[in-house]
C-alpha cells in the first residue's frame, strides 16, 4: 500500500470511492482520510464482515459500505469523488458480473471529479510470473486449482489495462511494480486453502472430481505449512480524469 500510494500523496479530506472493498484498502484509507469520506461498494454482502474486522470499530465511522453491483451506481453523483481506488478487484469482475468491466470503469470515470485520480492495484497474469521462491510456486498452484473450482478471473497486463482506460476517457495512464509478492504466514495460507476446500465442497458435484481437487489441496496445505504462500507480484496503475 505504501508503495502504491506514494504517488497519490496526502488524502486527508478527500472523497474516496473504495471499489469492491474487503478491508485492506479500507483500513489504509480510514487511517489517513481525516475528515474526508470513504464509500465502498461490493456486490458480495459477506465482504462487509471482512471490512469491519480489518478496519476495526474505532475507524468504521469513516466508512460507508453499500452492497450493490458497481455497474448500477447511478445514484452516486457525477464528478463527486477525488479518488477511486480498486484493489485486487478488476481481476474478478468478469467472473462475478460477466461483461461488467467496461460499464464499471465507465462508472468510475463518471463519478470522478475533473482531474480526479484513479488507482488500481492488481496482480500480474500468472503466465507472466517467474516464481521467486517455493512459496510463490505454491501460490501459482493454488490459483490453478481455484480455476478448476470457479470461473477464472482476468488478470490484465498493465499496458492492456492502460489502453482500456484510454478508450473510456482516462488520461495519462502509467504504472509501476509495487510488490514482488507479499508473504502469507502458514496460518494465513491454511485459512486460504480452507476457503478453497469449502468452495470445492459447495460447487463440485461430481464426487471423483471433488475428491481429486480436495487431494490436491491437502497436498498443497502440507507443503504450505513449512513456508506459507507468497502472492503474485502486484502493480499499481494510475490514471486521471481530464
Amino acid at each position: 500500500m505504501e508503495n502504491a500510494f506514494k504517488e497519490i500523496g496526502d488524502i486527508s479530506g478527500l472523497n474516496v470511492f473504495d471499489a469492491g472493498p474487503e478491508g485492506f484498502v479500507s483500513r489504509y484509507l480510514a487511517e489517513r482520510i481525516g475528515d474526508g469520506r470513504i464509500i465502498g461498494v461490493n456486490i458480495w454482502l459477506e465482504a462487509y464482515g471482512k471490512v469491519r474486522e480489518r478496519v476495526g470499530d474505532a475507524l468504521m465511522s469513516k466508512v460507508v459500505f453499500i452492497k450493490d453491483d458497481m455497474q448500477h451506481i447511478d445514484y452516486l453523483k457525477d464528478n463527486f469523488f477525488d479518488l477511486v481506488v480498486s484493489y485486487d478487484t478488476l481481476i474478478s469482475i468478469e467472473s462475478q458480473t460477466p461483461g461488467g468491466t467496461f460499464p464499471i470503469l465507465r462508472q468510475f470515470h463518471r463519478i470522478l471529479k475533473h482531474n480526479g485520480r484513479f488507482l488500481t492495484i492488481e496482480i500480474l497474469p500468472s503466465d507472466e510470473v517467474k516464481p521467486v521462491d517455493e512459496a510463490q510456486e505454491l501460490e501459482l498452484k493454488l490459483r490453478e486449482i481455484l480455476d478448476q473450482i470457479r470461473p477464472s478471473g482476468i488478470a490484465y497486463m498493465p499496458r492492456q489495462l492502460s489502453e482500456i482506460l484510454k478508450r473510456i476517457g482516462f488520461a495519462e495512464p502509467h504504472w509501476k511494480i509495487v510488490s514482488q509478492g507479499e508473504w502469507l504466514s502458514p496460518s494465513e495460507a491454511t485459512e486460504m486453502i480452507e476457503g478453497a476446500r469449502n468452495l470445492a465442497n459447495k460447487r463440485i458435484q461430481d464426487e471423483k472430481e471433488r475428491e481429486n481437487i480436495l487431494g490436491q489441496l491437502n497436498e498443497l496445505a502440507y507443503q504450505a505449512k513449512k513456508g506459507g504462500l507468497r502472492t503474485l507480484p502486484y502493480y499499481a496503475l494510475y490514471a486521471r480524469k481530464p
